[in-house]
């Protein structure tokens, strides 16, 4: 079940502030389970569940660290998020690096979203070359694992009964 793009803002919202570990030991946000380097979580938007999964970057340039980053996958939007929990963005317009691949990501105040919807498996194809992708904003950048992205991908799916 694919939402509208115009609720990505929303969704990038919704995951900032149930991703954060003071959100997570809510009652309503459930950690359901975890893939290698993902967790997923499942939440209640709107009367329907919203699942995702989540992952910290494991590399960052200088002066990155206290931004404190986080990445979320939301699934049946098909959007992915960053979250800056510990200010906002530098800068407008960030990329997302997967191999020689960028996509353009928009950020407003401390979250970033993609402009467009990633092609299908484009992380998967990235695997067999790379474990990793790596988001630039303004001057800071940082790299996370794709480690475990579509397993966990594939539990939130099922949390949220979109397969």
């Amino acid at each position: 079940m694919r939402r509208p793009n115009l609720q990505a803002g929303v969704v990038a919202l919704v995951l900032a502030l149930t991703s954060t570990s003071a959100f997570a030991a809510d009652a309503e946000v459930r950690k359901i389970s975890s893939a290698e380097d993902w967790s997923v979580f499942q939440t209640t938007l709107n009367g329907e569940p919203l699942c995702w999964a989540t992952t910290r970057p494991f590399e960052m340039s200088k002066g990155t660290a206290e931004l404190n980053p986080h990445i979320s996958y939301a699934v049946g939007y098909d959007q992915l998020s960053v979250t800056l929990e510990g200010g906002k963005s530098p800068s407008l317009i960030g990329f997302l690096s997967v191999g020689p691949q960028e996509y353009p990501m928009l950020f407003r105040g401390s979250h970033g979203w993609l402009s467009n919807r990633l092609p299908d498996q484009v992380f998967e194809k990235a695997a067999g070359n790379q474990r990793f992708a790596y988001i630039s904003v303004g001057a800071n950048s940082f790299s996370f694992s794709l480690s475990g992205f579509y397993e966990a991908i594939g539990q939130a799916r099922v949390a949220c009964g979109l397969e």
